[in-house]
């Protein structure tokens, strides 16, 4: 199944996060015709005081590779007092790496969450019903106090093309401001993202 860009009540490790999933994810959003927003989170950038190779070996490193699209530990290129490496993950959309953190958050130590990106998908059943929806989303979306008024356009419309490694579908990716923007809004088509990795 193609995604457009349910998990349990916890939060994003406690409170550091505005909303905890179950709330999110009953907001009844959606596109007539087209489908139902699901509310997900994706991305996750973590800072934290514990280094590389400790917290290879306090975490289950073998079961989050398995719940995670993604996950990674890598040391900090600026080391210092209270910041030593950094955890990069991708989550699937049962978000059970968040699950998994939660529960051995004592073992990070001090931390920071310094990155979220956030996804609001809509399943599709096939590439034109995929591409029905971007072609809507990019002709009624819009992003709250733009800072540049224009788009950037990335990739062509090519339908008998397979999905690219990253799991893009051959569908232009619509960017509302720069890549390098701390605050980004962007509309793509892909795959679901599955564990290790994969695509479905």
């Amino acid at each position: 199944m193609s995604k457009m860009r349910n998990s349990g009540p916890k939060t994003l490790f406690r409170k550091r996060v505005l909303l905890p999933h179950h709330e999110y994810q009953s907001a009844d959003i959606g596109i007539p015709h087209i489908g139902k927003f699901e509310p997900v989170i994706d991305r996750v950038k973590i800072t934290t005081s514990i280094s590389k190779p400790i917290l290879l070996k306090r975490l289950p490193m073998d079961q989050l590779h398995a719940v995670s699209h993604y996950f990674k530990i890598r040391d900090h290129p600026h080391p210092k007092p209270g910041i030593q490496s950094i955890i990069e993950f991708t989550c699937t959309s049962d978000a059970a790496t968040l699950d998994f953190l939660y529960a051995h958050e004592a073992r990070l130590g001090f931390y920071k969450i310094t990155s979220v990106e956030a996804a609001f998908d809509i399943g599709s059943e096939n590439f034109e019903h995929c591409a029905e929806g971007w072609g809507f989303l990019a002709t009624h979306i819009l992003k709250l106090r733009q800072y540049r008024r224009e788009v950037i356009l990335i990739g062509e419309y090519e339908p008998l093309k397979k999905p690219i490694d990253t799991g893009c579908l051959q569908l232009p990716s619509m960017y509302f401001e720069p890549r390098s923007s701390s605050i980004g809004l962007k509309i793509y088509g892909r795959l679901e993202k599955l564990p290790r990795g994969k695509y479905g």
